[in-house]
């Protein structure tokens, strides 16, 4: 049997909030209790892997990424917009 790894779900979660407000994979490490190496090392085993765990966060991880992005392009207000039921006389 393998080592325990590193990457709880406690540590995914810190590393995914961290991530998806724009801050930098260092920092998000840091947050959860992990090396920087560590946190790309697993990074890494997600990004080779097809399914499992480390495939999992490696998805997680990205779409996390994405989010800063998706917020600084303005597109949150005009998805608002669009939800909202226009107002009948």
């Amino acid at each position: 049997m393998g080592r325990k790894s590193k990457l709880t779900d406690k540590a995914k979660r810190e590393i995914l909030q961290v991530i998806s407000v724009g801050g930098s994979k260092s920092l998000a490490a840091k947050h959860a209790g992990i090396t920087l190496m560590t946190l790309l090392n697993c990074l890494k085993r997600g990004e080779q892997a097809n399914k499992g765990t480390y495939r999992d966060f490696y998805l997680e991880f990205r779409q996390a990424e994405a989010r800063p992005d998706y917020f600084a392009t303005g597109d949150r207000a005009s998805c608002r917009q669009r939800g909202r039921r226009s107002k009948r006389a």
